[in-house]
């Protein structure tokens, strides 16, 4: 195991005991990037979260379905 991926499965433990279930991302194409890339991504992610150097999105509304 990577040290990027341990430090980011730690992490998340650690979220898990605040009460955090899930967290998702999205990258593409994971062809072209490697774990050690996803893991150091997340994790400078969640270093953002964790000093407030976010903005929350509003929720995303999808269309209606047209049948």
């Amino acid at each position: 195991m990577s040290t990027q991926e341990k430090e980011l499965r730690e992490r998340f433990a650690k979220l898990q005991r605040e009460g955090v279930t899930d967290i998702k991302f999205s990258f593409g194409p994971l062809a072209e990037t490697t774990r050690e890339a996803v893991c150091t991504s997340v994790t400078t992610v969640l270093t953002a979260v964790e000093r407030g150097e976010y903005k929350e999105l509003p929720a995303a509304k999808r269309p209606a379905k047209k049948i």
